[in-house]
């Protein structure tokens, strides 16, 4: 059983303060909140003398995460999740509920369809090594944990899965004691999760306790990095962006040692711990500095060095030469200034090159400007110190102490110029033990293999896949569609993964009646539909401005082919996406949409909502009405309505007010009651899912897991055994399975049984009744279990009979050619009194 320690103060600040791109040097703004940097970034981005767009998408992301969570009036609250997840650790002990959640990973990393090259699993911060065995790895990622291998690599676990945050950023082990070790938490290169301070462990990362570094929120500090004293592993150092802290009892207790500023990297010397480098990074003035005397005093060295134009420093040291250390700095627009080597412990410095562009994006150096803010990485060999890597959007190799350089990895198709490797560098290592190169980026982590004379991707084992959305099959049980960040949208049928489209992943939906017709969204609503199963897809996008990071569509569950989706204004397609209708205006206020919900009973009723606003039309876009008040002034992230009342919808929120998390309303938002009740922990509101067939039962997403309420019940309760305290984005339920799954960001796809499996849902799972092609035209096959005085009924919607079957055989087919096109339900009957209810399209 996991022990924490209580601390009075324990959270560690999260906040897009910390991380300064041009738009915001441009501005000398980088202390603002989310939503003044929001306005900054739109701002910059109207700017049509300003081409490179490299950063924007990270920044995105983190905007999303932050604003989804704040407001102009309020702010993001980092410490809420420490808080919260201690009442519901001790909650979870009172309540038992019939879930039952597995993971359905991505595990092994997806395959990409059309060229059988790896995709990537998830993003890799920080990557360690145990001191003893050279076949033990630690990697940490931004969302989901602490992953160990005691074999190379070759397969992965962890133990984090019930800590209340599992972004890691940096590891350090003990070097006489590899027992004991210390995670920084939260993710220090996207921002998009929470922190809480640094954590130590002394069994072997089993279990984990807080530590004394941990800041009040209103300090506004962050942890960059930490190392211990490889002579006295209690006295710990630590980079943060406020300055150097200091523990010399093993991390209970901290003082400040350097000089107060932003530090984002620090090494010992080799062989000699009292001598000590960091890297301070200061906009256009970025320094390393030296310590002679164990942290106590501190000096710029920078004898040698460029007195402008350096921004986001790091540093290198190696053992092969313990005198020698590199310092890598990007210029202000996040492309290379260059690489300094000094050969004299840092007195003098030589610039060994500032070109080519080997942080930006091109593959031969000539791009401009660079993502250096969010991905860099610096590397120098234990046995060699003239071989460097860095790593920027790519990888990039020298063997002359960064003289000259060539292109080592990249996700590109030439693989007789470089090894295929995800982009995004963010970790790049050493095994001191072994001297083996380890690189981790957006995709995972890969190794270089000397006899292969390429870097290999390792990373089948880490279930660290951050999605968005998800949409499930309700023809094939078995296949689910999921849109990841950084790793575009997988598809997984049966038990394997498939990467089916690139990008970033985002909102993706399957045909009710045919699983290989599939919906995918990128960053921004790029909407595509594949007809053959993700090989090949067609663009259609109704518009060509952009919409929201995660553009909201929802196609109406009775009629694939009506699709609507929101950008600023909302679109409306009757033919499957093939043609759209705007059916708004200035619907959002100029806001890009972030909800959209259609009625399962009636196909004009459309709810849509941005944070601030909410409406609905009941005639299909034709009129709008406002449905907000009644509402909180809270941001809104997601609407069900109910299967069999289109006036009936529950509506959720994000930020931190306890009594604010969802709200019922029976008369199409006229008004509304607030069932947030007691027992919701006070954090933000994800996602909603309402199940048909119920006692409307409701399961939402929230930042540390599921909860469900159901007509019966005053209160909500977790809905969570098995599941890791992880951010769950989206719910959706698979009927004929009678399971609801997880979007997580951070832990992949989950599974669960449903709390109450309706007769409609019992039957389906106990009489495999498969009917087939959906849709059909002239003839449609069966399979059933047994015929035992079976038969076969169609009704279309409004439930009138066309047809009755008597079966003779457990399979077969009828002859639909009769009827006409539209939307039926088949039903299967039998003497033992089973029944089952299909869909059916039937197309001319």
């Amino acid at each position: 059983m996991k022990k924490y320690i209580p601390l009075i103060i324990i959270i560690c600040v999260f906040s897009l303060k910390i991380n300064a791109q041009v738009w915001e040097k441009k501005t000398n703004n980088y202390y603002s909140s989310p939503y003044e940097k929001n306005i900054n970034f739109k701002n910059y981005k109207k700017e049509k003398k300003y081409k490179n767009k490299n950063g924007f998408n990270p920044y995105e992301r983190e905007l999303n995460f932050l604003l989804e969570r704040s407001s102009k009036e309020r702010s993001f609250m980092p410490d809420a999740l420490y808080v919260e997840w201690e009442k519901e650790r001790r909650k979870k002990k009172k309540y038992s509920s019939s879930s039952n959640w597995i993971a359905k990973g991505p595990v092994n990393t997806p395959i990409i369809l059309t060229n059988g090259k790896k995709r990537g699993n998830g993003r890799i911060n920080c990557i360690a090594f145990d001191p003893i065995n050279p076949n033990i790895i630690w990697v940490g990622s931004p969302s989901g944990g602490l992953w160990k291998s005691d074999n190379g690599g070759a397969g992965w676990t962890t133990a984090t899965d019930n800590l209340p945050v599992i972004g890691v950023s940096h590891i350090a082990i003990n070097p006489s004691n590899s027992q004991i070790m210390y995670i920084v938490t939260g993710d220090g290169y996207a921002s998009d999760t929470y922190p809480i301070g640094v954590l130590k462990s002394i069994d072997g990362g089993l279990n984990w306790s807080t530590t004394g570094l941990s800041y009040d929120v209103a300090q506004e500090k962050r942890i960059n990095k930490i190392i211990l004293n490889p002579n006295y592993p209690d006295s710990i150092f630590a980079a943060t962006n406020d300055n150097i802290m200091l523990s010399v009892d093993g991390g209970n207790s901290w003082t400040s040692t350097g000089m107060i500023g932003r530090w984002r990297d620090i090494e010992f010397k080799p062989g000699s711990p009292r001598v000590i480098y960091a890297a301070k990074h200061a906009f256009g003035g970025s320094n390393v500095y030296r310590s002679t005397d164990g942290g106590a005093n501190w000096s710029v060295i920078n004898n040698g060095v460029s007195s402008s134009g350096k921004d986001r420093p790091l540093i290198a040291v190696t053992p092969a030469n313990p005198n020698v250390i590199y310092a890598l700095f990007s210029a202000g627009d996040d492309s290379y200034h260059g690489l300094y080597k000094s050969i004299d412990s840092g007195d003098n410095w030589s610039l060994q090159s500032n070109s080519p562009n080997i942080l930006g994006r091109e593959v031969d150096g000539t791009g401009a400007g660079g993502q250096s803010w969010y991905d860099l990485s610096l590397g120098v060999s234990t046995n060699d110190e003239s071989l460097v890597y860095v790593g920027g959007i790519n990888l990039w190799k020298s063997n002359n102490s960064g003289l000259d350089w060539q292109i080592d990895g990249n996700s590109g198709n030439n693989q007789q110029l470089y090894s295929y490797m995800h982009v995004d560098q963010h970790a790049m290592e050493f095994n001191p033990l072994t001297d083996i190169a380890y690189a981790g980026n957006d995709g995972g982590i890969y190794t270089y293999s000397e006899s292969l004379n390429r870097w290999v991707d390792i990373s089948d084992g880490l279930e660290i896949s951050q999605f968005y959305k998800l949409g499930v099959s309700q023809s094939n049980q078995n296949r689910v569609v999921a849109g990841a960040q950084d790793n575009g949208t997988e598809m997984l049928t049966n038990t394997t993964w498939d990467a089916i489209r690139g990008a970033d992943g985002m909102e993706c939906a399957i045909d009710q009646f045919d699983e290989d017709i599939i919906y995918s969204t990128s960053q921004y609503g790029g909407l595509k539909k594949s007809y053959d199963g993700g090989f090949s897809w067609s663009n259609i996008k109704p518009v060509s401005y952009s919409g929201g990071w995660v553009t909201p569509y929802k196609i109406h569950p009775n009629n694939n082919n009506l699709i609507v989706i929101g950008y600023d204004e909302i679109y409306r397609s009757t033919s499957g996406g093939s043609a759209w209708d705007s059916i708004s205006y200035n619907v959002s206020g100029g806001q890009s949409l972030k909800s959209i919900a259609l009625a399962p009973s009636n196909e004009n009723y459309i709810y849509a909502a941005t944070y601030s606003t909410i409406k609905v039309t009941t005639d299909a876009g034709n009129t709008w009405t406002s449905i907000k008040a009644g509402l909180p002034n809270y941001n809104i992230t997601d609407i069900a309505v109910s299967d069999i009342n289109p006036d009936h919808l529950w509506v959720t929120f994000s930020e931190y007010s306890a009594s604010h998390k969802v709200y019922e309303s029976t008369d199409r938002g006229a008004t509304w009651v607030n069932i947030t009740s007691n027992n919701l922990p006070n954090l933000p509101i994800n996602c909603i899912v309402h199940q048909s067939f119920s006692n409307n039962d409701l399961y939402i997403g929230t930042d540390i897991g599921v909860y469900y309420k159901n007509n019966n019940m005053t209160d909500w309760t977790p809905y969570m055994n098995g599941l890791p305290n992880v951010i769950v984005k989206e719910l959706e339920i698979q009927y004929d399975e009678g399971t609801i799954n997880a979007a997580t960001y951070g832990r992949g796809i989950w599974e669960s049984p449903l709390n109450n499996l309706p007769s409609e849902i019992t039957n389906s799972i106990k009489t495999p009744f498969v009917i087939y092609p959906n849709p059909a035209k002239e003839t449609l096959h069966f399979k059933i279990p047994a015929y035992h005085n079976s038969y076969i009924t169609i009704y279309d919607m409004a439930g009138k009979k066309h047809m009755e079957r008597v079966l003779s055989s457990k399979k077969g087919s009828i002859n639909i050619a009769n009827l006409n096109t539209g939307c039926y339900f088949v039903e299967f009957n039998n003497d033992l009194a089973e029944i089952t209810r299909k869909k059916l399209i039937i197309t001319k």
